[in-house]
């Protein structure tokens, strides 16, 4: 994972019980069970719903520590760029929420990353970085909480991610793929319904993805939840985006990614989508992840450039087939 680490590294360690699509070039770990070989009915709610509802009460999911490992503390941290914009804590919108899951007996409980439902035919899908979800191995109890905050912990309730439905490019799975393959940060989960059978995007709407628009926009509204403290709120900025180009570093592919100033987005907040604003319609064309998954600065954000591998990877999700 990264050196930074806005997500989670600490899932490296954790165990979960996801499965992420790998192509057949690839093998997949001895955990993972390919979401098409035991498929759920697309319009049966999950048996687990009403029980994973019934667990994640708010005060659970008050006490779940946050996954921020990772961070360098020792290292001088990078100074803000004058152009950088503030952030703020804010009650959150209804298409981004956050995920939750246990580790063992459930008696350690975790929140990580971010993700925006975005449309799709079985109005179910979450765009999310791949590097939260890369190192899996045993986690339980999985859970997408849309516009979760300290005060309204699950005012949509929550919806369950089953087994064998994260979807991420092969090539970011294989060994090295963080650092080799960069700019294929980006990953897609479907969610089971929720107890009372409703789908995820006819109870929170969605977001639509904005394919190959540019790296070009002078306003966009980020969003991002952060770690280092249980129960916080999700921060929001608004800034440009803009292109960012580098040569390779560290065991790190360079490349071309898109770039954000916004000021205290620290570790916790991968996933955290970028989101046209102003004069451009809402949509989203980026997420904290990319290079060096997301950045070393908790004042500067990378994404993955949306293109036709992400394109692609969306074809295979809504199909719950592996990527080609």
């Amino acid at each position: 994972m990264r050196p930074r680490h806005r997500a989670a590294s600490a899932v490296s360690t954790a165990t979960a019980a996801i499965a992420v699509i790998a192509a057949s070039a690839v093998h997949a770990p001895a955990w993972a069970a390919p979401a098409w070989a035991a498929p759920r009915h697309a319009e049966e709610p999950s048996a687990s719903a009403s029980a994973l509802a019934d667990f994640w009460t708010p005060r659970r999911m008050a006490a779940a520590v946050p996954v921020t490992p990772g961070k360098t503390a020792s290292a001088a941290p990078a100074a803000a760029p004058r152009t950088s914009s503030p952030s703020h804590p804010f009650k959150g919108i209804k298409q981004v929420g956050t995920f939750y899951w246990v580790e063992g007996d459930g008696a350690a409980r975790y929140r990580f990353c971010g993700g925006t439902v975005v449309p799709s035919p079985g109005r179910n899908l979450i765009l999310s970085a791949a590097h939260c979800f890369d190192n899996w191995r045993a986690g339980k109890k999985l859970v997408f909480v849309p516009k979760h905050s300290k005060s309204s912990p699950r005012p949509y309730g929550i919806f369950p991610i089953d087994k064998g439905q994260v979807y991420a490019d092969p090539r970011y799975l294989r060994p090295g793929g963080v650092k080799a393959a960069t700019g294929l940060d980006f990953a897609f989960l479907k969610a089971g319904r929720r107890a009372d059978g409703k789908r995820l995007q006819d109870v929170v709407g969605s977001l639509p993805i904005g394919y190959d628009t540019g790296f070009r926009h002078p306003k966009t509204r980020v969003i991002g939840y952060p770690g280092f403290a249980a129960g916080q709120d999700p921060r929001e900025c608004v800034t440009r985006m803009r292109k960012f180009t580098t040569r390779d570093s560290g065991g790190w592919k360079g490349g071309t990614f898109s770039r954000v100033d916004c000021r205290g987005y620290v570790s916790g907040t991968s996933g955290g989508p970028f989101i046209t604003a102003g004069a451009e319609r809402p949509r989203v064309v980026g997420l904290i992840g990319g290079w060096k998954t997301g950045g070393t600065s908790p004042d500067v954000s990378y994404s993955s450039y949306f293109d036709r591998d992400l394109r692609r990877l969306y074809d295979a999700a809504v199909a719950g087939r592996p990527p080609r």
